[in-house]
């Protein structure tokens, strides 16, 4: 499966993309996070959560955060606009999606899409997919699908959180320095009046 949406279109570029998952996951960690009640359960958890990320999303535009971001539709089925590229986000599973408005265009994606032709190399619909975690080990997962008229996935897109790692850019391996063994010498009364001086000064 195709897993570079440029292909299809040059607006959607690994960078966006990222920033628009990052706005997703974010404001569902904060949304399951306040919704940890004993009053709470999945129902006001997704319904607060998705509240939150159609926020995130609206209010990044309102904001001018980022040029390439548009909301097309500022309703409950948020439409938002990557450069050219329509989209919405649901929370499903991003290989086998459940929810039908997932391959289901709205009335505004109807009517740019019936001025092409039904042709099955073509994405006609493109979602965000977040995808809850099996269990507490794991993180929550993004992924970015296109599907074609006949409701195929063409291309699957997933945002991946990496952690910056220092290292060296050679081979060579610092020789390891021997230290001193530290003194430790018994505290006189100076230095217990000394040390707590300096807690009250903190």
């Amino acid at each position: 499966m195709i897993s570079d949406p440029t292909l299809f279109s040059p607006d959607l570029t690994n960078d966006r993309l990222n920033v628009i998952a990052c706005l997703l996951l974010d404001a569902r960690y904060s949304a399951l996070n306040d919704a940890s009640t004993e009053l709470d359960d999945r129902y006001t958890q997704g319904c607060l959560a998705f509240g939150r990320q159609r926020q995130a999303i609206i209010r990044a535009w309102n904001n001018k955060s980022y040029p390439w971001l548009a909301v097309s539709h500022g309703g409950t089925d948020l439409i938002f606009r990557i450069g050219t590229v329509m989209i919405r986000f649901f929370t499903d599973d991003s290989t086998r999606p459940k929810k039908s408005p997932v391959l289901i265009p709205t009335q505004a994606e109807s009517a740019q899409l019936s001025i092409f032709e039904p042709n099955d190399t073509e994405v006609v619909l493109w979602r965000f997919i977040v995808e809850p975690a099996f269990n507490d080990d794991e993180g929550d997962s993004v992924c970015f699908i296109g599907i074609n008229a006949f409701n195929e996935i063409l291309c699957r897109w997933k945002y991946e959180d990496s952690v910056s790692v220092l290292h060296s850019i050679d081979n060579t391996t610092p020789p390891a320095k021997e230290l001193k063994p530290a003194s430790i010498l018994p505290k006189t009364e100076n230095d217990a009046l000394v040390q707590e001086q300096n807690n009250v000064q903190r």
